[in-house]
C-alpha cells in the first residue's frame, strides 16, 4: 500500500518524463476516464481525465512502458484527485485499453479501480513546536491561517501541501531556511473526520 500522504506536489514519474510528442508510427493518448463499478461520490472521470493531456507517446510504445503509465496515473491522477475530495485511504489501479484509431494516432481509455473507503472531513487541525522546550517563532494562530482548510470541510490533501508551502515561505522569510514542517494524522473512523497536527523544526535562524 502506498504512503497515505507525501509532503511534495504530485510530481510526474518516469513514465510522463518520457513522454510528449510523438513521432515515428504516430501519436497514442489516454484520453476518457470511467470507473469500474461504482463512481465514488463527487468525482467523475472528468475530473481525473484534465490532468492526462500531457501523456502522449509513441504508437507502439513497450507493455512495460505502458504499465508504468497505468500506474503513474493510477497513483498521482486518480489517487490525487480522489484524496482532494475526501477518500484519504482510498487506493487506485488502472489499465489502458485501446478504443480509438484515426489515422495514426490512437486514444486509450482508462479504466480505474479504487477502493476509497470512508470519505473523511477536515476536524482539528493544531500547530506545534517539535521540541516541547523551544517555543515557535511565529505563533500557532498565524501558522494556521495559512492552511487553506477549515473544520468541517472534506478533507483535501492538495490544500494540506498548500499549507505547508506557505508556512515553509513565511519561515524562510524570517531566515530559517531549513525549517520542517511534519504532519501526524489521527483518523476518526467513528466519525469519518481527521485530525492533524503540524509538528515544526525550527532549527537555526
Amino acid at each position: 500500500m502506498p504512503p497515505l500522504f507525501h509532503l511534495g506536489s504530485r510530481n510526474p514519474g518516469d513514465a510522463t518524463r518520457r513522454s510528449g510528442t510523438a513521432t515515428g508510427q504516430g501519436a497514442r493518448n489516454p484520453r476518457g476516464v470511467r470507473f469500474e463499478g461504482r463512481r465514488p461520490a463527487g468525482c467523475s472521470g472528468g475530473d481525473i481525465s484534465a490532468g492526462l493531456r500531457s501523456h502522449v507517446f509513441e504508437r507502439d510504445a513497450d507493455a512495460a512502458y505502458l504499465e508504468d503509465l497505468a500506474n503513474e496515473i493510477a497513483e498521482v491522477n486518480a489517487r490525487g484527485t480522489l484524496q482532494d475530495r475526501g477518500y484519504f485511504t482510498v487506493i487506485a489501479a488502472a489499465k489502458l485499453v485501446a478504443i480509438q484509431a484515426e489515422g495514426r494516432e490512437v486514444s486509450d481509455e482508462v479504466i480505474i479501480s479504487a477502493k476509497t473507503g470512508a470519505q473523511y472531513w477536515a476536524g482539528d487541525i493544531r500547530i506545534e513546536s517539535a521540541d516541547r522546550d523551544i517555543p515557535l517563532r511565529m505563533s500557532p494562530e498565524v501558522l494556521r491561517g495559512l492552511i487553506p482548510l477549515q473544520r468541517g470541510e472534506l478533507f483535501n490533501v492538495e490544500r494540506v501541501r498548500a499549507g505547508l508551502k506557505n508556512i515553509t515561505l513565511a519561515y524562510g522569510r524570517e531566515g530559517y531556511v531549513d525549517m520542517t514542517a511534519e504532519p501526524d494524522f489521527q483518523i476518526d473512523e467513528a466519525h469519518e473526520t481527521i485530525d492533524m497536527v503540524l509538528k515544526i523544526d525550527q532549527q537555526v535562524q
